[in-house]
């Protein structure tokens, strides 16, 4: 899967999770608190779960970066 891909099924499930908060794989190289690192899984798509008119905007917002991500690749060819 790809991050494109990936990014897709983040928007379609309405969930994607904050890099930092509560992540206990956060490499060594990256130091915080440690109450970041058991604090509870962070949704920055939460709105989508509760809005619909949100998370059909922001669908249709990835259609279109999909679409201008294919249009730059197919171009460079």
């Amino acid at each position: 899967m790809d991050i494109s891909e990936c990014l897709h099924a983040c928007v379609q499930g309405r969930n994607l999770s904050h890099f930092i908060l509560g992540n206990l794989m956060l490499p060594d190289e990256i130091r915080v608190h440690p109450n970041v690192l058991t604090a509870g899984d962070y949704n920055l798509f939460h709105d989508l779960v509760t809005d619909p008119a949100a998370h059909a905007q922001a669908m249709s917002q990835y259609t279109d970066l999909d679409q201008r991500l294919k249009e730059i690749i197919n171009n460079e060819q």
